[in-house]
Parts: structure tokens; sequence; C-alpha cells
């Protein structure tokens, strides 16, 4: 698949091309207009000869032009022994250009009345944009699969004449300053000294030297989330600059940063599947010959039906342009890897296309809750401020500012809360931030000194908590507390961990038709309140099992995948069901499980299912939509019911139906070097 989007990534730039046969089709349709007019019905007749040479010297130069990038293109193709989409098209033109030289010559009279003397400047033309779609389109999913990557490519001004400063802003113009003033995102070093701005990416893991900055920050995966970094926190690698701006010192380099490193992990998983990745292009050759053999009986059929050599090589040619299987060849051979990047942008690291097969048969989805559940997020049920003198924006600003820049799970829920209630946030200078990890956050914002937290952290802090103030109720819900020096002004209601996202999972999942079992060590009477809590009924609720029980009741369990947690016994990866673990950014367990999710929200898991069924679809959908229109075509234009305008057309079209069934609908537009595929959400 790499070389076969490389072939068409190596083409020559078709834009010129584009331009040229468009002008032709523009004066072809001119000539059509002229002859139409009653004014020139008269001279109708000679009016047509005269435009038939016109378009014959059009077509001329669109062959010597215009289709250079295609030919070159089929020579490469038949220097590397493949019969592919690029040799059968050109064929087909040269016998179209050849039948129109035969009807210049010998059937003059009959060919320059007829609409199909126009039949090569068209064809030409969708066959040009066709190949320009095509560069558009593998452009995109090289980017998205990782064959290409953009931001490695982008050059960045060096400042104050020394190699370790580097201004980010600027973008090489073309004809200024020489090659040796600039430096590629790859080339930066440990040590390199640059700046970042709002809407831009940074291009290495970095500490922030000077500056702050809100960002949407990917590191292990290209899940993003809202993060807030100031002088001496790090910064990562494909992260993007919301508000604000900062001076940071590379801490690695472009291919050792962390979002890169996981990247290539995918990329050498994917390499060891070369073969199974490439099944599809085994039929090139098979494809090749069917459609050059019809097209050549195609021809022969309506020679000695009309004895027209024009006519023939036109239908025997628009017989070729069937060419939409190999577009469906090669959308499919891509689908394995865009799927397990596509994962991986929605936070799940995948062992290899093979566990998406593997996934697509999972009916029951079982989560091991031995002692704890290491999956989760709590969320933000409610918000209640307190004090009503207090501004709310300005208080979310002052929130977003302190929460943002810690990695516990409550901080990053709060940050994220707030940001959703803040269009613009002004950010806020942070002194003497501390964080107490599972208890709550301080620091000093314009004066005053702000804590969130537990109420055991802020009694602990010597806030006043009025009797008013302490929510009580429901054993599922957290309360957290804001409070501003020694007064609490607002106070947040936290569902617990996988109550919230757990309960969406399973209803997510059980609209797919999957069924979610509960199972652990833990007594089953607690076991059997999370699961009603999250939708489970008691019969998917199993507790009480030691070891040995729990690996017999989930190896009894077909057609399941299992979520496993820190505890679980590690004798269950051995198992032939479908794995799951959550990353540890300690251990690194990238390669513990067939699936590991790089998120703790168990929705991301719901998203994992849904992306293998519209996987399933459109790797359905793709080659039969292809075959129908393939064959459709052929019976027709054997049969003479269409022609070579029609066939083009349909070259086109199915190739951007394809393209907008796999999900490539938008590569028409090619994506900024700084917001492409591939980094976090952008």
């Amino acid at each position: 698949f790499k070389e076969r989007c490389s072939d068409i990534l190596s083409a020559e730039d078709t834009t010129n091309a584009l331009y040229l046969t468009l002008f032709a089709v523009l004066n072809s349709l001119g000539f059509r207009f002229i002859v139409l007019t009653d004014y020139f019905s008269p001279v109708s007749f000679e009016l047509n000869f005269v435009f038939f040479v016109l378009e014959f010297l059009l077509s001329s130069i669109i062959l010597t032009f215009a289709l250079k990038p295609l030919f070159i293109y089929s020579v490469r193709q038949v220097k590397s022994g493949r019969s592919g989409e690029a040799v059968v098209l050109s064929l087909a033109l040269v016998m179209l250009y050849i039948g129109l030289v035969w009807g210049l010559v010998f059937e003059a009279d009959t060919v320059s009345q007829s609409y199909l003397r126009s039949g090569f400047i068209f064809a030409a033309f969708f066959t040009v944009v066709h190949l320009y779609l095509s560069q558009k389109i593998a452009r995109r999913i090289a980017v998205e699969v990782g064959l290409v990557d953009p931001l490695n490519d982008l050059k960045v001004k060096r400042v104050s004449g020394g190699p370790t400063q580097l201004d980010i802003t600027r973008q090489q113009p073309e004809g200024e300053d020489t090659a040796d003033d600039y430096i590629i995102y790859s080339h930066i070093k440990p040590g390199d000294v640059f700046r970042v701005e709002a809407g831009q990416v940074v291009p290495v893991d970095a500490v922030i030297v000077s500056g702050s900055a809100e960002l949407k920050e990917v590191r292990f995966s290209g899940l993003s989330r809202y993060a807030v970094k100031s002088a001496g926190q790090e910064v990562y690698c494909g992260s993007i600059v919301v508000v604000g701006s900062f001076t940071c010192r590379a801490t690695a380099s472009y291919f050792d940063s962390t979002f890169p490193g996981m990247k290539q992990i995918l990329i050498e998983r994917l390499s060891r599947e070369e073969g199974r990745l490439d099944r599809f292009f085994k039929y090139e050759v098979l494809l090749s010959v069917v459609l050059i053999l019809t097209g050549v009986l195609t021809g022969v059929v309506w020679y000695f039906k009309t004895g027209s050599v024009f006519l023939a090589l036109s239908l025997a040619s628009a017989v070729m342009f069937c060419t939409l299987g190999y577009r469906a060849f090669f959308y499919l051979s891509s689908l394995p890897a865009r799927w397990v990047f596509k994962a991986f942008s929605a936070g799940v690291l995948l062992k290899g296309s093979e566990v998406l097969s593997r996934l697509k048969g999972v009916r029951t989805l079982v989560f091991d809750y031995s002692a704890e559940l290491s999956c989760g997020v709590p969320e933000v049920k409610t918000f209640e401020l307190i004090d009503s003198r207090v501004d709310q924006q300005a208080l979310f600003d002052a929130l977003l500012s302190l929460c943002g820049g810690s990695d516990e799970e409550i901080d990053i829920m709060l940050a994220e809360y707030c940001r959703s209630k803040v269009k613009k946030p002004s950010l806020k200078l942070v002194d003497e931030c501390r964080v107490y990890p599972g208890k709550g956050i301080s620091g000093i914002i314009e004066s005053c000194e702000f804590s969130v937290g537990t109420e055991e952290f802020i009694l602990a802090r010597g806030v006043q908590l009025q009797a008013s103030e302490v929510l009580v109720g429901d054993e599922n819900i957290q309360p957290i507390y804001v409070a501003v020096e020694d007064d609490v002004i607002a106070r947040f209601s936290i569902s617990k961990p996988f109550l919230s996202d757990g309960h969406d999972l399973v209803e997510r999942l059980k609209k797919q038709g999957i069924r979610t079992v509960l199972c652990g060590s833990e007594p089953e009477d607690k076991l059997d309140v999370l699961g009603q809590a999250i939708g489970l009924e008691l019969v998917d609720v199993f507790g009480g099992l030691d070891s040995e029980r729990l690996c017999k009741k989930l190896s009894s369990l077909t057609e399941s995948a299992l979520v496993l947690n820190e505890r679980s016994p590690r004798s269950i990866l051995s198992l032939p069901q479908v794995t799951i673990v959550w990353f540890d950014p300690v251990r690194w367990n990238v390669d513990e499980a067939n699936v590991v999710s790089c998120s703790r929200d168990a929705r991301v898991i719901a998203d994992l299912f849904q992306l293998v069924r519209k996987g399933a679809l459109i790797e359905l959908v793709i080659p039969v939509f292809a075959s129908f229109i393939t064959v459709a075509v052929l019976a027709l234009l054997v049969l003479g019911y269409a022609d070579i305008y029609f066939s083009v057309f349909v070259l086109v079209t199915g190739n951007l139906v394809m393209a907008i069934l796999s999900g490539l609908g938008g590569a028409l537009w090619e994506a900024q070097p700084l917001r492409c595929a591939g980094y976090g959400n952008a």
C-alpha cells in the first residue's frame, strides 16, 4: 500500500494539466454553442468540420503536455512489474486519440458531425480530475496512517543569529533569505529554544522557560485535553496552543518526543502486517486483463456492426475507463491502517489491524473488578455559586488557570468543565501552586489564596466551612469546595469514577448488541450496587470470585473482550479473548494486551466498538458499490447504450463516492500544515 500511495503522490503535479484540459473543454462547449445557434445553422456542416480540426489540435496539445503526468505514472508502474489503473487509462486515452486521428483522415464527414468527436477532450479532462482527486485523497490517507508527517517538514526561522534560538512564528517565504536561516522541525535538538504563539503546534517535547498558555494537549495518543501550562512545566509535541504564548527549551528531538514515538509504534506494528494490508492488490493484474480484453472484444464487435473504426475505438476505450475496481482496492487496503490510527486519535492503542477483525465478533464486554476498577472518570453534576458577590466568569477563569496545570483526574475534570463555560478564557498568573494527590489543589491568584478540594482538604487548610455549605445525601456524589482565603465561595457536585461514563458505556454497547458483564473478587452485594448504578441486570454481575474461579469464568465467556485492571491476574492475558488494559505511563505497557486505552474514560471503549462497526460496514459497502457500478457500466457500454462521456463521468463520481464512504470527503481541500489529521482533535 505504501508503494501505491507513494506512486500517486510522486506523480507530477496535475494542476497545470487541469487548467489546460478545462480550457479545451470550455472551447469545445463554445464550439457546440456556436453551431447550435440559428444564425450559423446554414453553415453548420462546414463549421463542424472546422471545429473538428481545432478540437483535434487541442487534443494533440493535451496528449503532449497535459497527460504527461499520467504517462510517467503508468511507465513507472510497468517498470515495477505492475499493471495498474494508470496503465489501463493511458492505453484507453491512446486508443481514443488513434480513433480521433483515424476519424480525421478517413471518416471526417461522419465524425465531424458527431458529438463523439469531443470525446477525447472530455475523457482527458475527467482523467486529469480523477488523478487530481487521487493525489489529494492519497495525501490525506498518507497523513492519517503516518506515511507523511506535515509537521516534520515545516521550517522555522532562526533568531539572534544563533543555532539554538528559533522563532516558529515565521515560515520561509519564497525568495527571501537563504536556506541556512531556517531549520526544519525534525532538526530541532534538545536544548534549542523557541517561541510558540496561539494557533501553533508545539514541535517537540519541551519545558516552558517563560510565558503561559492554554493548550489542547496531546501526549500518549491523539486524544486531546485542555491544559494550562506556565514556566517550569512540560509541554508535548503535537499540542496546539489555544490562548497565550510561551518560550520553551526542547527536551527531546522530534522523533524522540512522546507523541511521534507512539505513532512510530503503530507504524512498526502495521509494517509487520504488510502482506495482510496488501492482499487486495493481487487482483490488479486480473482486473487489467479483464478490462483490456473486454474493451478489445467490444471494439471488434462494434466494428463489424457499424464498420466504423472511430466508433469501435471510442467504445473500446470507454470500456477501459471502468477502473473503479482499482479505487476500491486502494481504499480497502488503506482501511485497516486508517482504523488503527483513528482509534489512536480517539485514545486507543491497538496491537495491530487483526485486533479490529477480532473485535467485530465480540458480543460480550467483561470488566474485571478486582479490588477496584482502574477505569472511569469523575463528572461534574452540578455547580453552585455560594457567594453571590463573586463574578462567575472571573471564577471560572481563575479555576481554569489553577486546575488546568494539574494531572489529577478531578482537577482535569474541573478545568474542562470551566473551559466549557468560558468562550474566551482570560488566564491568570498562579503563584505557589501545590497539588495534593487525591485531596485538592491550592495556589495564589492576584494576591488571593485559592483552595479547591474535598471537605477534609478544605478544613485542613483552615477554611471555615458552615453547616449550610456542606453537601449531604447521595454516597455516589462527592462534593468539591472552592475557597478563597478562609471563605467557601462555590461548590461542585461530582460523581464518582465509572458511574456516569460507565452508565453511558453500558447504554451505548446495548444499542450495538453487546452485553456488558461485571465480575471480580469483591463481595456480591458491593458489585450488585455498582452494577445497578451503571444500568446492569443482576444476572450480569458476578462477585466473590477468587483468581482461579475468575479465570474459569472469563474463559467460559466466548466472543468476549476482557477489560482488566492493575490487580487482575496476569494469567488472564493468555486467554484467547481480546484483552483491554489501561495505559500506565510509568510502565509503558503498550505490548501487554491487544488493546491499550490511554484514557481512563470508559466511553472510549464504546467509541472503539463504534469505529469497528463503522469500519465493517464500509468494508462491505465499497466493494459492493464498485462491483455493481462497474458491471452496470460495462454492460451498458458493450450493448451500446452508453458512451465515453458516461464512462469517464462515472470514473470521477465513483471515486468521490467511495472517498466519502470511507470518510475522506474533505480530502479535496488540503489541510493546513498546522491543522492536519493526526494531531489531536484539531
